[in-house]
């Protein structure tokens, strides 16, 4: 499932900000796998369980995951003055601000 796989990538960005968590942060990646084996079983015991066609319960899927994954990115990705304030605490040096030459 390529959504498993990068949610599994995605989880290594968290090492950047909780750089002494370590051991639960790869467990967790690695976890993601696993884990996204149950979507098929839960959707499928919803299409089980009543009359709700495919369409409807996918639709119900795709809401779901949008409604907690854009929260949660809005909330837990660090904007850019963060992202340049940590890089300057971590490496002892200031990321060069980006330019554009041409």
């Amino acid at each position: 499932d390529a959504g498993s796989l990068i949610t599994n990538v995605s989880f290594f960005g968290f090492l950047w900000h909780l750089p002494r968590q370590q051991a639960l942060i790869l467990a967790l990646s690695n976890s993601c796998l696993n884990v996204s084996a149950f979507v098929p079983l839960i959707l499928r015991s919803i299409l089980d369980g009543g009359s709700t066609s495919l369409p409807a319960v996918l639709t119900l899927y795709a809401a779901t995951i949008a409604g907690l994954a854009l929260p949660l990115c809005w909330w837990s990705v660090p904007g850019m003055d963060e992202y340049r304030a940590r890089a300057m605490e971590v490496l002892g040096l200031p990321i060069p601000r980006r330019t554009i030459k041409g």
